[in-house]
């Protein structure tokens, strides 16, 4: 079970910043350092902290699972986060302090393509899909960008699998078998 699972259960690690205004007006100087949010106004970064919780993960915590329904955006503060194959053995992305995941299960509805864990210890800012929602209704601006690269990241993830299909039925497709009608199959 990931803890964004947990999430529900227990809140020990985790701190609103609307409750501590010295973590909060430190919340927004990064924030607004992020690429997503340099150009918002003071305003917005007011409400994206306020909206925002912290959560703190070890080394090798899971943060979110393949296969899990999206319910949250998730910005590292401080740290690093490893996404994983699905047999855990490789690492095929490592993301720093000032990146971001989560946005396609969010976005599209769909499960969580990838499972991420704390590489080391790390400060991750979470956002609930119903909260990003309800903020960017006033910034399309932000929305677009974001949904641009969750466009990207999907499409990615959507050739992968293609690529996956190809090589697993290789020898069905010598045989005559195309792609499309393997895709059919359910």
């Amino acid at each position: 079970m990931s803890i964004e699972n947990e999430e529900l259960k227990t809140k020990d690690s985790e701190l609103n910043f609307s409750e501590n205004n010295s973590t909060k007006d430190s919340l927004i100087k990064s924030l607004h350092e992020h690429f997503l949010f340099k150009n918002v106004d003071q305003k917005f970064l007011e409400s994206l902290a306020n909206e925002m919780h912290i959560r703190l993960f070890n080394k090798k915590d899971n943060i979110i699972m393949k296969g899990e329904v999206g319910r949250a955006l998730f910005f590292i503060l401080k740290g690093e986060v490893s996404v994983i194959s699905d047999d855990g053995e490789n690492i095929l992305n490592v993301m720093g302090e000032q990146q971001f995941f989560g946005e396609i299960g969010v976005l599209f509805s769909v499960p969580r393509t990838a499972t991420c864990f704390a590489s080391k210890k790390s400060i991750i800012l979470t956002l609930t899909k119903e909260n990003l929602k309800k903020l960017l209704e006033n910034y399309p601006s932000v929305a677009q960008e974001i949904a641009l690269i969750a466009e990207e990241r999907f499409s990615s993830f959507v050739k992968s699998q293609d690529a996956e299909i190809k090589y697993e039925f290789s020898e069905e497709l010598s045989l005559g078998i195309s792609k499309d009608q393997i895709k059919n199959v359910s």
